[in-house]
């Protein structure tokens, strides 16, 4: 006869509060302790259900008792183990890797995975403190989804039960107002940008009249600044008002741009600044021109003087 493995469930009234627990015997028959959490969250009817899912665990998959491995640890073999596999772009692999060092390591790191799994409040705290130092819901809500990630896989790995953020709210995201310059604002600027390049000494010059096309090509076409110091000779077809978007320089590398809709044809509207202003009243005509010229671009873009493209 097959022996049914048994449990317990107890509620413990502690220095910090009430607490639920359950201890069991797992695969290898070493005794389990678990804090499963703090009243009201947990009850003797939860606590109970979670001690039967842990001995159907035991008895069809062989469960054992994870090592006790704290989220630096695990942070340390999902970097190895998993994301190298992941085929992410570099600019994703970057900001994975940003995020865990300034933020999810400093404040999780100690933290041991099992404590994170009980106490899911620790994540409540983290969303907080993060608001309340300024960052962005967005920003916030970037971290969590990161964390989302590497907890599923701590699961998968069998290292928790269950994910502690999968309850969390997650802060609200409201859409910011975009600040659009109107027409007499981006003439101004090429206004300014042709004073600048004037007063420049010559070696200076240079520069400042590649500051003014890339800007100007900015605002004409909602290109991403990657995508926008990738751009080469043969993206851009000026007799055929065309320029194309193949590829994005991040890192000093050459990429694919950012996603499949990304790799695009943007046609262009008529350039009327094909040749350079030098007088400022012919400045402010020109550049404005040219900003109400954009009005008339494709592809959901606008186009500025476009004659610089690839200075």
């Amino acid at each position: 006869m097959v022996a049914v493995p048994k449990g317990r469930v107890w509620r413990y009234e502690g220095p910090r509060g009430v607490v639920w627990r359950i201890r069991y015997r797992d695969a290898s028959g070493r005794r389990i302790l678990e804090t499963l959490g703090k009243e009201p969250a947990w009850n003797r009817k939860r606590a109970e259900a979670e001690l039967r899912r842990r001995l159907v665990d035991v008895e069809r998959d062989g469960y054992r008792r994870p090592e006790r491995l704290t989220f630096a640890d695990v942070t340390e073999r999902w970097l190895a183990d998993y994301l190298p596999g992941r085929g992410l772009k570099l600019t994703t692999l970057d900001g994975y890797r940003q995020t865990l060092k300034r933020h999810l390591l400093p404040h999780f790191g100690a933290i041991s995975l099992q404590k994170l799994e009980q106490e899911p409040e620790l994540i409540d705290r983290y969303i907080t403190h993060k608001m309340q130092t300024g960052l962005a819901p967005k920003t916030v809500h970037n971290h969590l989804l990161l964390l989302q990630v590497m907890l599923k896989c701590a699961i998968r790995w069998r290292l928790i039960q269950r994910s502690p953020i999968s309850d969390a709210e997650r802060p609200r995201i409201e859409q910011p107002e975009l600040n659009v310059l109107n027409q007499h604002e981006i003439a101004q600027l090429w206004v300014a940008y042709e004073h600048l390049a004037d007063k420049a000494n010559p070696d200076e010059r240079a520069w400042w009249q590649l500051a003014q096309t890339l800007t100007f090509v900015a605002l004409a076409t909602a290109l991403r600044r990657g995508e926008l110091l990738a751009l080469r000779w043969h993206d851009i077809q000026l007799l055929e008002a065309r320029l194309h978007v193949r590829e994005a320089l991040v890192k000093g590398r050459f990429t694919p741009p950012k996603s499949r809709s990304s790799r695009r044809t943007i046609e262009l509207g008529p350039a009327p600044a094909s040749s350079s202003p030098k007088t400022g009243n012919e400045s402010t005509t020109k550049a404005t021109t040219s900003s109400s010229s954009a009005t008339h671009t494709k592809a959901h873009h606008s186009t500025p003087p476009a004659s610089r493209a690839s200075t």
